[in-house]
């Protein structure tokens, strides 16, 4: 019965869905693009009470931008359900995709021709 009425009072919530992406970018140095918007490399979860309709705010740790190339599932950050000023659980995030580094101007002029 005790386990029973845990179950019936808490719910797991996912906070952040593993290859969704999150709400912020990353600046990319050198790259063939200038920005990437990481994804979630596994799913955030948080055990919530049932009924509290507040989801837990999300906090991105990033670095302020990284150095091309980078490479697909590459780890970049990690993101952290924050409820009640406690981090409640952490993931890691990830590139989406490869970034190579930019083409220089002599690459540039050989495809060109």
């Amino acid at each position: 019965e005790l386990l029973a009425r845990g179950f019936a009072a808490y719910q797991v919530r996912i906070v952040g869905k593993e290859g969704a992406p999150i709400a912020q970018s990353l600046a990319i140095s050198g790259g063939s693009i200038a920005a990437l918007t990481p994804v979630w490399g596994e799913n955030l979860s948080v055990l919530q009470k049932r009924g509290d309709d507040p989801a837990p705010k999300l906090e991105y740790h990033l670095p302020g931008s990284i150095k091309a190339p980078v490479f697909a599932g590459q780890r970049i950050g990690v993101g952290e359900a924050i409820y009640g000023g406690k981090v409640l659980a952490s993931a890691t995030l990830i590139a989406p995709a490869a970034v190579p580094l930019k083409p220089s101007l002599m690459q540039r002029l050989r495809a060109a021709l």
